[in-house]
């Protein structure tokens, strides 16, 4: 119970001997609050369970985390059936302040979204997808399960699936100004060329990709410079989805037409 039941205590142990119950072992824990200290509030983010709920975290990372929360543990990603095994009474924080850490349970969040299995990954993303890309409604299970696959790596909750598979759905804005400022002006000119030349074995992945490499060496660039430039103009970001996966998970006609359009 939190510490500020202790007023309390006498009165509802009273109660429990008037009705000739046994009373249980109380145990008192410091309050969890914010940031600033204060007790935890309706104003603060992730108060009720529904807040976490909507912005996709998993009910696994929560019930780790609130049970983590004051104590130490060597390893901090357990189910509930390990944590009512490991769990000792006898090293929890009884004194202070224990504060609310939301990064620390984005973390947990994080662990946990690579924990679980692809198919269930899949039930629970899919809801945050439908709910961003009306189009994905009527997408195949195959290709959707494809979809999460490729970014669940970068989740940390089950609501970022919307930011990470927006290419997918729609075609990115090229910022050229940002395009440049990244690589130079000078560079952008050689990436263009570099990958003009090689588009003519698209149809080819492992060819595509050997040809890459080796116009890059040409042009003294490095494939990193060529396989960022190329993501950013498929996906509007220059880190992210590898490039065999991105190439695989999105149609020739969408990839061709992306690339035409920023390079002429």
């Amino acid at each position: 119970r939190g510490e500020d039941h202790i007023s309390n205590t006498a009165i509802q142990a009273a109660l429990y001997d008037a009705f000739d119950f046994k009373i249980p072992v109380f145990w008192h824990l410091p309050i969890i609050c914010n940031t600033q200290g204060q007790k935890l509030s309706k104003r603060d983010f992730g108060f009720t369970l529904n807040d976490l709920k909507e912005a996709g975290f998993t009910h696994e990372a929560i019930a780790n985390y609130l049970a983590i929360i004051g104590a130490s543990f060597e390893n901090e990603i357990q189910s509930l059936d390990e944590i009512l095994k490991s769990f000792d009474f006898d090293h929890v924080r009884a004194s202070g302040t224990i504060k609310y850490d939301f990064e620390k349970l984005t973390w947990i969040n994080h662990q946990w979204l690579q924990k679980i299995s692809l198919e269930d990954l899949v039930n629970r993303a899919k809801l945050f997808v439908y709910d961003a890309f009306e189009q994905s409604k009527d997408m195949p299970e195959e290709k959707l399960t494809e979809l999460i696959r490729i970014v669940q790596p970068e989740l940390k909750t089950l609501c970022d699936t919307k930011e990470l598979l927006e290419f997918y759905f729609n075609e990115p804005i090229f910022d050229r100004n940002l395009f440049t400022q990244t690589l130079s002006a000078e560079k952008e000119t050689l990436v263009f060329d570099t990958i003009k030349t090689c588009l003519s074995f698209f149809d080819n992945p492992e060819l595509f990709f050997k040809e890459l490499k080796s116009q890059a060496k040409n042009n003294g660039l490095s494939i990193k410079d060529i396989f960022s430039s190329l993501r950013y103009i498929l996906t509007g970001s220059f880190n992210g989805i590898g490039m065999k996966d991105l190439l695989s998970v999105l149609e020739q006609d969408k990839i061709k037409t992306r690339i035409e359009k920023i390079l002429g």
